[in-house]
């Protein structure tokens, strides 16, 4: 194992640093795997870590190496916050700048990164939701324009043994605002390899289970590239493919809310109370469920219930845990079940 200081920057109140593990002897990493692009997102340094302590234990028959940085922004981790603290850039999007253009703080950050991990086969980028909302363990990667190369992302998320994998559109912005958005694909467009996303739980939070599965995940997908013997990793689970809009409900205020007291030519905004049958991972059976309450902040009153009305059974892929919530703004998001 190798420790790199990747990026040493220095900012207005001293100097901030990146640190790489690195295992193999190659300095082209077959497989790069970066967390904490959002400085609010821990589970996924949580679960880095985890692979970094099991891969310490069968060092000796690594093939390949790797790269891992388990913090890439670590003065927003430091603060608790998504994005870069002085300039308020969202990483991602400083992937993809003009070249020639002016060089932001940001973006002085993520070159040296860009240059460590694009000769990598592939590459993994480790994320969580919103501080509202809490997803399974699941892989989304972008949809290619070329079949060969689908096939290949398609195997490649399917190897992790995560409970979902999520095949995105170009332009897949309509069916969830709280997805991987095109600010995330200026990462893919910078990288000649093959880009996977991975997320689970919510921002601001360590969840222990969700990190576990994504180490294990990560490992899985480690022995699939090659990198360790796939006798030296936890067995595997099939996933469900998301590789359609039609196979995915997306459920919100707009669409789902029920009775109560409400006022049409109104916003019905107002404080989410979920059931106990919005959870994660659980299987709602054909017919209406009841997923929670919209109370008025103000006076207490019900505002309405939102429900869902099924005609086949769903698995619930992502949940709102509740607080003020919008007109739009996600409750839930379904996958149907086959």
């Amino acid at each position: 194992m190798q420790i790199e200081q990747l990026i040493r920057l220095g900012i207005p109140i001293g100097e901030m640093t990146v640190t790489a593990v690195r295992f193999g002897r190659d300095p082209r990493p077959e497989v790069a795997i970066i967390s904490g692009i959002h400085g609010d997102e821990f589970n996924g340094a949580v679960a880095l870590h985890a692979v970094i302590e099991r891969l310490l234990q069968i060092e000796g028959s690594i093939r390949k190496s790797v790269l891992l940085i388990p913090c890439v922004n670590p003065l927003a981790t430091d603060t608790v916050r998504r994005n870069f603290p002085f300039e308020g850039m969202d990483l991602h999007s400083a992937f993809d700048r003009e070249p020639g253009q002016p060089r932001s703080l940001e973006e002085h950050l993520v070159d040296p990164l860009k240059e460590a991990v694009q000769e990598a086969q592939f590459l993994v980028d480790i994320h969580s939701s919103n501080s509202l909302v809490l997803e399974v363990p699941q892989v989304r990667y972008y949809r290619s324009s070329t079949e060969p190369k689908n096939l290949q992302l398609r195997r490649a998320a399917s190897s992790f043994g995560l409970p979902v994998v999520w095949e995105k559109a170009d332009d897949s912005r309509s069916i969830d605002r709280e997805a991987p958005t095109p600010i995330a694909q200026s990462l893919v467009n910078s990288h000649s390899g093959m880009a996977l996303f991975l997320q689970a739980g919510m921002a601001g939070t360590i969840n222990a289970g969700f990190a576990a599965e994504i180490a294990d995940g990560l490992l899985r997908f480690l022995g699939y590239a090659g990198v360790v013997d796939q006798s030296e990793i936890p067995g595997s689970q099939q996933s469900i493919i998301v590789d359609s809009e039609d196979s995915l409900l997306r459920i919100t205020l707009d669409r789902n809310l029920e009775g109560g007291k409400q006022v049409p030519s109104e916003p019905r905004g107002g404080l989410f109370v979920p059931t106990a049958a919005l959870r994660v991972g659980e299987v709602l059976g054909k017919g209406n469920h009841n997923l929670g309450a919209l109370i008025n902040p103000a006076d207490g009153s019900r505002l309405g219930n939102v429900v869902v009305k099924l005609q086949s059974p769903a698995i619930i892929m992502a949940a709102r845990v509740g607080g003020l919530t919008y007109p739009g703004g996600l409750i839930a998001r379904l996958v149907l079940a086959n």
